[in-house]
């Protein structure tokens, strides 16, 4: 049960984060797009040219529970992280392209039940 004041717990539950990121690796063979001067107009843009080219993406997250007595403060459990991943591999040649992810397409709202 939770508790609206810390002299009514019995035990207190302190949650870490150990790890948030996002690893990256973006490959290319071919022409990259690049910015072209041109005066008195500013800049253009020329596009991409990849005859080859493959973007992969990991994201990780690490939390750890662990829970104390609330009177002395002495650790009663904490276990191992817990760990989660996720992916994003995209790659194409020429004009054909594959992707693989294991994230939902669709954004939820909070309260949103499936």
């Amino acid at each position: 049960m939770i508790c609206a004041h810390l002299s009514d717990a019995d035990t207190i539950l302190d949650i870490s984060n150990g790890t948030l990121s996002i690893d990256r690796v973006e490959k290319l063979f071919g022409i990259p797009s690049a910015n072209l001067p041109i005066p008195l107009a500013g800049t253009a843009k020329t596009p991409e040219l990849a005859l080859w080219k493959s973007k992969k993406r990991t994201g990780v997250a690490k939390v750890l529970l662990s829970f104390y007595d609330a009177e002395t403060g002495t650790l009663q459990s904490g276990g191992n992280p817990v760990f989660g991943y996720s992916h994003y591999d995209r790659s194409s040649i020429l004009f054909y392209g594959r992707t693989y992810s294991d994230l939902k397409d669709e954004p939820r709202q909070a309260g949103d039940t499936e």
